[in-house]
């Protein structure tokens, strides 16, 4: 018997049916519960892809595939808007945008600066952006950590944090924004450099242009495709701080976040 698991993404519900309740029941544990009246996202898990298996088949052998599936679909109605490579936390009502290229380090960094210095998670990975007004979209999704994520971010935060799902994914509740979405100006931008293993080089934070930050955003974004892309970055940009952040430990760079980011 199929049965329907209703979870909410920010300002977005997904109705998951599956036959699989033991697989729905750990996807229960990666998203908030219920519905806040809006239109579903319906995904049968069950139903034969073009490779002809199903994603509930596909999840006993590869559970990341699942997942990213489950996010592109959130990610798909955002077409239009600005995407950033970024995660986007707040802390006493200002907004800090942490950009950076796949194994930079911002998941870790923004989910340490949430355990440990009461930052709040707007978006994580990903962030959307409306250009006009102004609205970063506040998404309610799992965090995927690599291997050692957890163990740095418990020895510098003093937080148990919970096992993994599926070898590698967490959700925190209580670390995201609560809101459907944020019209607000960014307060703070950071990009981060690429991190090259092991990390030994000591931490550096520079001020930046908004014409060197817009370069060092273009490839982590969508703008060069985007009707106006260029514009609404600039118009995202106008006057907020912008630094490039380069090495450095995590306690390093939690440090330099609490005394220098809002």
């Amino acid at each position: 018997m199929k049965e329907n698991l209703d979870i909410n993404a920010g300002p977005l519900n997904i109705r998951l049916t599956s036959s699989d309740s033991e697989l729905l029941a750990k996807l229960s544990q990666l998203f908030s519960p219920g519905s806040n009246g809006e239109k579903p996202i319906l995904i049968d898990l069950d139903c034969p892809l073009k490779t002809g298996q199903s994603l509930s088949q596909i999840a006993k052998t590869d559970p990341k595939a699942l997942l990213v599936s489950i996010l592109t679909e959130v990610y798909q109605k955002f077409q239009g808007c600005l995407w950033l490579d970024a995660s986007c936390l707040i802390k006493n009502g200002k907004s800090i945008l942490i950009a950076g290229p796949s194994h930079s380090g911002k998941t870790t960094l923004s989910l340490a600066a949430s355990v440990s210095q009461e930052f709040t998670i707007i978006s994580e990975d990903i962030t959307f952006i409306s250009i006009a007004p102004n609205q970063i979209q506040a998404l309610t999704l799992p965090l995927s950590l690599r291997p050692g994520t957890i163990e740095r971010v418990e020895k510098v935060s003093g937080t148990n944090l919970p096992n993994p799902v599926f070898g590698e994914w967490v959700y925190l509740p209580e670390l995201y924004f609560a809101g459907k979405e944020l019209i607000e100006s960014l307060h703070t931008v950071i990009v981060l450099e690429p991190l090259v293993l092991p990390n030994e080089k000591a931490l550096t934070v520079v001020p930046i242009t908004a014409a060197e930050c817009i370069k060092k955003l273009l490839p982590l974004s969508n703008a060069l495709r985007l009707n106006d892309g260029i514009t609404g970055l600039n118009l995202i940009l106008r006057g907020v701080r912008t630094f490039s952040m380069d090495g450095g430990a995590l306690q390093e760079r939690l440090q330099w976040l609490h005394f220098n980011g809002v």
